[in-house]
């Protein structure tokens, strides 16, 4: 979206970029609060009204904003979240008066300006230079995308039914949440049943049925009825981490062994965990483990660590988890759609791994969902035989 709207602010406001052609932004981060008040329906829905309202020759983007501000009562008595508040306005006012004087814009604001465009000009920057609209567009993880940039994005086709919306709410990783949802979404723009359709896909071709039950299961569903075969989850819950990880060495042995062409990947909850974890392996593994984040993701054989933010629409025949536990996974949204995410991935093998409290979204380690093995409890010779005998 930012590349899109990068076009259309060259072309229409130069004075938002620095000389090597980037974004100007701002050197301090947007307060939450602030992007939730400019990504809000009822806030859009001021800020279209301002905009239409200025005459044509005195266009004013930071203008319109302001006098947006104003109508706070009106804001306020239409807001959809019941999540704004008096005090976020006068937060948001010094936040726009500061990026007016610095010429700055975030990524809330790129949404703003590419439906104050629209308005002003009766369309979208296309790729030939000129004004007009897409015949049609497909605009993929929808989930994050806001409700004023999905505005831009409905106004840049003549008609509703010449936009393809694709996505997945269980996959939403935008801290800021500002997704309206499916209802939301077609009652704000009269989304009528003769010009729009809603599908819901319940059966994934990716994974096979036993880890698309336990993804279910994370999200507090049970939609998975049918899928492909496949062997359960394994799980391996240890008193330590150095024991954890030598269960978890063996079972990527095995699993190079039976997939030598294959791609495996170690998914940690974060990054820095993720450079931690090859440190352990590369001993182990050598040139074959190597790390992948947004610098350098290579797709070759062997085994790549990363962190859960960097795998969406990924896929991996082998997947082991690296540490699910509830330090790792907390009780919030956002943890709950990056494990569901990450246990997605595997195509064929899930492994899950953990030596502290786990997520309170996984099933009981003993449940039938997961091939579960405790080693708190359970001496270790005879679970080193139970997984050989599975």
């Amino acid at each position: 979206f930012s590349d899109w709207a990068k076009v259309t602010i060259t072309r229409h406001a130069p004075q938002y970029l620095l000389e090597d052609g980037e974004l100007r932004r701002s050197i301090q981060p947007t307060p939450l609060g602030v992007v939730r008040l400019k990504s809000s329906i009822s806030f859009l829905s001021t800020f279209e009204a301002v905009s239409k309202r200025q005459p044509q020759n005195e266009r004013d983007f930071f203008g319109a904003i302001f006098e947006t501000l104003n109508q706070r009562e009106e804001i306020l008595q239409n807001d959809e979240t019941r999540l704004l508040t008096p005090l976020l306005f006068e937060e948001a006012q010094e936040y726009f008066e500061r990026s007016s004087k610095e010429s700055t814009l975030d990524h809330a604001d790129e949404a703003l300006f590419m439906r104050f465009s629209e308005i002003a000009y009766g369309g979208v920057c296309l790729p030939d230079g000129s004004f007009g609209k897409f015949e049609h567009l497909v605009v993929d993880e929808v989930q994050d995308v806001s409700a004023t940039q999905l505005a831009s994005l409905i106004e840049a086709v003549p008609e509703p039914y010449q936009l393809t919306l694709v996505g997945d709410t269980a996959q939403q990783v935008s801290e800021e949440n500002t997704f309206p949802g499916w209802d939301q979404l077609r009652r704000r723009w009269s989304l009528k049943e003769e010009i729009s359709k809603f599908i819901k896909l319940e059966v994934s071709h990716r994974s096979t049925y036993p880890i698309m039950k336990l993804a279910d299961r994370i999200q507090q569903r049970n939609t998975i009825k049918k899928g492909r075969p496949g062997r359960r989850p394994i799980w391996f819950h240890t008193r330590g981490e150095e024991e954890c990880v030598g269960y978890m060495l063996r079972w990527l042995e095995t699993g190079i062994q039976k997939y030598p062409h294959a791609m495996t990947a170690i998914i940690c909850p974060n990054l820095p965990t993720a450079k931690y974890a090859l440190t352990l392996l590369e001993p182990t593994f050598g040139s074959m483990v190597r790390l992948g984040d947004n610098h350098s993701f290579s797709f070759e054989e062997g085994i790549v660590v990363t962190d859960v933010h960097q795998v969406k629409g990924l896929e991996f025949t082998n997947v082991l988890l690296w540490d699910v536990s509830s330090r790792a996974y907390p009780a919030n949204r956002l943890s709950q759609n990056l494990l569901y995410i990450g246990v997605t991935r595997a195509e064929e093998n899930l492994a899950l791994s953990s030596w502290s409290k786990p997520s309170p979204f996984l099933p009981h380690i003993h449940s039938k969902m997961v091939r579960g093995y405790d080693f708190t409890i359970e001496d270790e010779e005879e679970g080193n035989r139970r997984i050989q005998r599975s």
